[in-house]
């Protein structure tokens, strides 16, 4: 039944996000083509198009991030908490279920968001740069240099480190998804009472994370820093400073969850 429901988010969800992106493309490769046309030209006329598709690519991109968000909101607050709630909750599905499928069909939408932002400047680059201008004679110099300059593996850093800000925007959902739900029970104002609990819950979330030293996790790119457990750690190997950070974030995505299906099986009043 995962799958099905899956399959129903995605369809419902795919026109939305996939115009966004050929919107962003089409941006990108419009600014990279007017750099390009400006820097072969220097014509003050493309000077003026380059600054007003800058300012379309940035407003795309902007666009892209809160559609994003309000997408991932309203579709579970509408499709279990609104009135598709009414049909959503006689389906022979759990609570975990429906929670997990919204979850699953946000990650992916994340993470195809980022991709296709990163694709975006490299599509922008390549269009508008002007390769012969370019010295790729000292790249290699320069990335190694970079390497030297950091305690350990630097590419292992840069992929914990996204794999970590990865983790945390679905902790950050998962909180949203909480607050929803913490929100739902106060019937005369669940909107702001929604807004009270996510910022109680990402402090309350942000103080433990301090405590434990392990909140700031790019604070390994400057070296090891207080006397926490975790920051201790992390004087030893930079792995086990991630991996504790990374488990921390597990274990509240994994509280906001259960607390998520909690309330929807035992408090879900769509009267």
């Amino acid at each position: 039944m995962l799958k099905k429901l899956l399959k129903y988010e995605f369809k419902a969800t795919a026109r939305t996000y996939g115009g966004m992106y050929l919107a962003l493309l089409a941006a990108s490769v419009l600014f990279g083509g007017s750099v390009w046309r400006w820097n072969s030209t220097n014509s003050d006329a493309y000077s003026t198009l380059v600054g007003l598709l800058s300012l379309v690519y940035t407003a795309v991109i902007i666009g892209t991030v809160v559609v994003t968000i309000m997408t991932i909101v309203q579709r579970f607050y509408r499709n279990l908490l609104g009135r598709e709630g009414y049909l959503m909750h006689t389906l022979p599905v759990t609570e975990a279920q429906l929670v997990g499928s919204k979850l699953i069909s946000s990650a992916v939408w994340l993470l195809a968001s980022a991709v296709v932002g990163v694709v975006s400047l490299v599509v922008m680059f390549c269009v508008g740069a002007d390769f012969t201008q370019l010295d790729f004679s000292n790249l290699w110099d320069d990335w190694a240099a970079l390497r030297t300059s950091f305690e350990g593996d630097l590419l292992a850093i840069l992929l914990w480190t996204a794999l970590l800000c990865y983790a945390r925007m679905l902790c950050t959902m998962l909180c949203i998804y909480a607050a929803c739900m913490v929100g739902h029970l106060f019937r005369a104002h669940n909107g702001v009472a929604s807004v009270g609990a996510f910022f109680l819950m990402s402090w309350g979330q942000g103080r433990v994370e301090n405590l434990l030293n392990a909140g700031g996790f790019v604070r390994i790119l400057m070296g090891p820093a207080g006397d926490t457990i975790v920051s201790e750690a992390a004087n030893h190997s930079t792995l086990i400073f991630f991996a504790a950070s990374f488990a921390i974030t597990a274990v509240f995505g994994a509280v906001y969850f259960i607390l998520t299906c909690w309330l929807m099986k035992n408090k879900l009043n769509l009267e």
